[in-house]
C-alpha cells in the first residue's frame, strides 16, 4: 500500500470529501495499464464535471442561503465593470490559486473580500462575477435572513451555513453584515456581541478552498476585529460621469440587441443614477415599448 492510498483510506475515515476526490484523482491519474484505461477516463471526465456541484442542501439550511451555478446563467457580457472593479475581481482569483497551494503546505489561508458601499452600486453583482471567473457555486446569505429573536438561535443559524459550506469550493457571499457586525461595545454588548464572536470564530477555521465575499453599507460600524478577517477591501461607488453611466446602459442594450438613440441615451445618463436605478429604469422602458408592440 503506497502513501496515496493510506491518504485516500484516512480521508475516507474522516470523511473529508476534497481530500477523498482528490486522491481519487491522484490514483486514477497514476494507473497506465491498458486494461483499465476506459475506466480511468470515465471516471476522470466524471471527477471533473462533477468536481463543483453543490451538494444537498439540508433542510435546516435551506431557509437561510441560495445557491447558483453560474457556469451558464452569469450574463457576462451584459455587465460592465470599472478598472478597479477587474482589478480587485483579478487579485481575488490570483489569490484563491494561491490559498490552494498554501494548503498543500498545511498552511492555513482565507482568500476574503470586503465589499463596501452605498446600496445599489453592485456589491452582489461584483461577487457573483467573482465566483463566474473562479468558475465556483455562489452560495449567498444574507445576514438579515438569520437573525431571531431567539436566545443563541442566529449564532445556530450561521454554524449551520458554515458547517454545510466546509467540503465544498465554493464563493460564500456574506450580504448586509452590519445586521450583525457591529462594533461591540457601541450598540449591543450581549447577544450580538456574542454573534460577531462566533462568526470570526466560522471565517477562522474555514478550508482554504472556501473565498468569502462580505458586503455592507456601513463599513464605518464594522467590528474592526471581523473586519481584519478579510484580506481585501474594495469600495463599490455609483457611476461618477455621465460617460460611465453610458458604458452601464449601453453594455446592457448591446448584449440584448436592442436599438437605441445615442443621444437620448447620453441626455438619460445626465442624471445621477446607481446602477441598480439605471439597470431598473431600462428594464422598465423596455417592457414599456415590448407592451406597445404586442
Amino acid at each position: 500500500m503506497n502513501n496515496d492510498v493510506r491518504n485516500l483510506v484516512y480521508a475516507i475515515l474522516y470523511k473529508d470529501s476534497k481530500t477523498i476526490k482528490a486522491y481519487t484523482k491522484v490514483l486514477l491519474l497514476n494507473d497506465n495499464t491498458s486494461k483499465d484505461s476506459a475506466f480511468v477516463k470515465s471516471a476522470l471526465t466524471y471527477l471533473e464535471e462533477h468536481e463543483n456541484t453543490l451538494k444537498e442542501v439540508p433542510h435546516d439550511v435551506k431557509g437561510l442561503i441560495t445557491c447558483e451555478d453560474l457556469r451558464d446563467s452569469f450574463l457576462v457580457n451584459r455587465h460592465y465593470f470599472r478598472k478597479d472593479e477587474e482589478y480587485i475581481v483579478n487579485k481575488v482569483v490570483t489569490l484563491h490559486k494561491v490559498a490552494q497551494k498554501l494548503e498543500d503546505k498545511k498552511i492555513h489561508f482565507t482568500n476574503s473580500l470586503m465589499l463596501h458601499g452605498e446600496s445599489g452600486t453592485g456589491k452582489t453583482t461584483l461577487g457573483r462575477y467573482i465566483a463566474y471567473k473562479l468558475n465556483l457555486p455562489f452560495i449567498y446569505l444574507n445576514f438579515s435572513n438569520v437573525i431571531s429573536s431567539y436566545l443563541g438561535s442566529t449564532q445556530k443559524n450561521i454554524q449551520k451555513v458554515f458547517d454545510y459550506i466546509r467540503d465544498i469550493d465554493c464563493v460564500l457571499m456574506l450580504d448586509e453584515v452590519d445586521a450583525i457586525g457591529l462594533r461591540r461595545g457601541t450598540e449591543d454588548v450581549g447577544e450580538m456581541s456574542r454573534v460577531v464572536i462566533g462568526l470570526m470564530q466560522c471565517l477562522d477555521n474555514l478550508p482554504n478552498n472556501v473565498t468569502i465575499i462580505g458586503a455592507t453599507n456601513r463599513i464605518d460600524m464594522i467590528d474592526t476585529a471581523l473586519l481584519r478577517r478579510f484580506t481585501l477591501k474594495q469600495e463599490v461607488k455609483r457611476p461618477s460621469s455621465r460617460e460611465e453611466r453610458y458604458k452601464y446602459v449601453s453594455t446592457f442594450l448591446d448584449d440584448i440587441q436592442f436599438n437605441y438613440n445615442k443621444d437620448a441615451l447620453l441626455k438619460y445618463c445626465e442624471q445621477d443614477k446607481t446602477q441598480a436605478e439605471i439597470i431598473n429604469d431600462m428594464i422598465i422602458s423596455l417592457a414599456e415599448y415590448m407592451a406597445t408592440l404586442v
